[in-house]
């Protein structure tokens, strides 16, 4: 009986232990703020993990200046945005992307192709969902992207 309860109270300790589990916030006061030394990471495209050969994608933003940047496989780009008020009962925001200055290098096909379909999803973002470690950006209620913070 006692190396049971030895072996419970090590087991909650340990789940103790894990990894901090996101809040989504729900106010405008209360939730995350994009901050400029945020690097986010895509994780997901359209609903779908990235291949496992697929190069990092991530997005910053500039909340001073209203714009973002990033890196795709093989090149860089720029926009603006225009974030709204929660608007959602879920906390997400309205959001816009103004303008998207994608580069021009050319790259392996694969990765071509999956930097097209990331900027041509990008474009279609219309709120936001910021937790503590992710960031979420949905076409009216799909999510469809999702970055995890760096």
């Amino acid at each position: 009986m006692k190396s049971f309860s030895l072996a419970l109270l090590a087991l909650l300790v340990f789940s103790a232990c894990g990894s901090p589990q996101p809040s989504v916030h729900t106010s405008a006061t209360d939730m995350p703020k994009l901050n400029k030394n945020q690097m986010w990471q895509l994780s997901l495209l359209n609903g779908r993990d990235l291949p496992n050969d697929a190069k990092i994608t991530t997005l910053s933003f500039n909340p001073e200046a209203g714009s973002f940047r990033g890196q795709t496989a093989c090149n860089s780009y720029a926009g603006a945005y225009l974030l709204g008020e929660t608007s959602a009962a879920d906390g997400r925001r309205s959001f816009s992307i103004l303008l998207l200055t994608p580069g021009s290098i050319r790259c392996p096909e694969a990765d071509m192709n999956t930097e097209e379909r990331f900027l041509s999803v990008l474009k279609k973002a219309n709120y936001i969902l910021i937790t503590e470690y992710s960031l979420s950006l949905y076409h009216d209620n799909k999510e469809i992207l999702h970055f995890e913070l760096q």
